[in-house]
């Protein structure tokens, strides 16, 4: 039988070259292959190289595999590449791809329509579990479930877990169960900070600031480490106000640094309490800017429970920065 285009392009590819040159090559020998005749394969293959760097030649070259044939792959590729432009027309091609047997295209066509027919990506998310679908289609149900079903909800996201999808279905799951299970929470979030979601390993430290501190400490560590400069770094500085406040500071002004929408209002707090004795003016300034915020009072909250345990003095100049009267 004769060989097919892109099957003579794997044959002539040269391996031993380094990744730019690897996939620059790619693209020369995949497009003589199109030249060649391989309308199919060769097409679906250099549009997936070429996604990034030209997206409007992705487009042409999806076009013309669907046409040769390919409405499994091609047809939801380019509809990723026109969901945000034409969802209408990114519509129709997930639903062609759904036709063409593709199980990943029916979450996908939930996601764009979630917003305007929310019953409707209910059921193309069921129509992906029924079909095997393990990972979006379970996922994007279960959150869609989160506010009618929260059983379902919890059911749907552990499926996930259980096979091998911990970044975001670990992670909601232990925010919905951390409440009435904490170990199991806290197993979660370390599921899905092993699956690189950063922000877990401050929400397990968090579960175990109090029972176990040293534990939490190190997670909150990992978390800088892997990247997470607001809420590790926040988090870190409570634990260390007491102990360590040169290095508490540092911690609470790195994640003021890092933050995007005020979420360490605890930073502003916690440093206004180091830096009262010896800086008044800048401890008056940091407690007028946490005050400013909307998240000042559950900030304020989170801090005196967590040295309620730690010591009740603390806990007790926590909850005083409420006193309006008090400038320094």
């Amino acid at each position: 039988m004769e060989k097919k285009a892109s099957d003579r392009v794997v044959q002539r590819f040269n391996s031993g070259t380094d990744e730019g040159t690897y996939v620059e090559r790619a693209k020369n020998l995949y497009q003589m292959a199109i030249d060649a005749g391989d309308e199919y394969a060769s097409t679906f293959q250099l549009a997936l190289l070429v996604e990034k760097s030209n997206p409007e030649q992705a487009k042409l070259l999806y076009s013309r595999s669907i046409s040769a044939g390919d409405t499994y792959a091609s047809s939801s590729r380019l509809a990723d590449l026109l969901k945000d432009e034409d969802p209408s027309r990114a519509a129709d091609l997930y639903q062609q791809a759904i036709d063409a047997g593709n199980v990943s295209a029916y979450s996908k066509l939930a996601r764009l329509m979630s917003d305007t027919d929310r019953e409707r990506s209910i059921e193309l998310c069921e129509m992906a579990v029924q079909k095997g679908d393990v990972n979006d289609g379970p996922f994007f149900l279960a959150w869609l479930l989160e506010g009618s079903d929260i059983e379902r909800s919890k059911e749907l996201y552990q499926v996930c877990v259980d096979n091998g999808y911990c970044y975001g279905a670990a992670y909601n799951l232990a925010i919905i169960i951390q409440a009435e299970d904490s170990d199991r929470a806290i197993g979660l979030y370390r599921k899905a900070a092993s699956d690189g979601r950063i922000e877990a390993f401050s929400a397990a430290g968090v579960l175990l600031m109090q029972q176990d501190p040293d534990e939490a400490a190190k997670l909150f560590e990992e978390g800088i480490k892997a990247g997470d400069r607001t809420y590790a770094a926040c988090n870190l500085g409570h634990m260390l106000a007491l102990s360590d406040t040169n290095r508490a500071v540092e911690l609470y002004k790195l994640s003021l640094a890092n933050e995007s929408a005020d979420e360490v209002t605890e930073s502003l707090i916690g440093l206004r309490l180091i830096l009262a004795a010896d800086s008044p003016d800048e401890s008056a300034r940091l407690l007028n800017q946490a005050r400013e915020r909307n998240n000042f009072q559950t900030s304020i909250d989170f801090m005196a429970s967590y040295y309620d345990y730690v010591d009740a003095s603390y806990a007790s100049r926590v909850r005083k920065c409420l006193d309006k009267a008090i400038t320094q």
